[in-house]
């Protein structure tokens, strides 16, 4: 909310009768109380009745029709002011509009993961054959370099103790 200005005298005025209503607030809890009023409506559930060319039906068909006479007994049993049916209603509307979010948006996202998982193993296996590398030249390395000195010391050795041939000076 801003402060006011000092100089409007809307807010100097004392006998000003515009009083603004205090704003809204837009949060969940509001936008679900909104939804629920605009979209709860519930019809009262009418008593079953027995559909009077039920003599006439097949043996299939009378079940049936059976079987629908029973469910609206028990619908009626249990929310004669139809409050059930529309409390299925709308949880079936929300379920849909949760569930096909999920069924387009999930599948992407494990196949996002399961991507970024397979990239984090390779560069995992890079990074290491990155350290591995240098450390085996760097081995081979020092390894020619022991190797040359082996040489001069066994070759300075054997060149110590030894006699020049006779007349080799002159």
């Amino acid at each position: 909310m801003q402060h006011p200005n000092l100089n409007d005298s809307r807010w100097i005025d004392e006998d000003n009768p515009e009083v603004l209503p205090p704003a809204r607030t837009n949060n969940w809890a509001t936008r679900c109380r909104q939804y629920f009023s605009k979209y709860w409506n519930p019809r009262s559930v009418q008593p079953p009745q027995a559909d009077p060319d039920f003599p006439q039906y097949s043996a299939p068909e009378r079940a049936a029709e059976v079987l629908r006479y029973i469910f609206n007994l028990i619908e009626h049993w249990l929310s004669p002011l139809g409050t059930l049916r529309e409390w299925l209603r709308i949880n079936a509307r929300i379920a849909i509009f949760l569930l096909v979010p999920i069924l387009l948006v999930v599948p992407l996202i494990t196949y996002a993961l399961g991507q970024l998982n397979v990239w984090a193993a390779l560069i995992a296996t890079m990074t290491s054959q990155v350290v591995i590398f240098p450390l085996s030249a760097l081995l081979l390395v020092g390894l020619i370099i022991a190797l040359i000195h082996v040489s001069k010391t066994l070759v300075g050795r054997n060149t110590q103790g030894r006699r020049p041939p006779p007349n080799y000076y002159e």
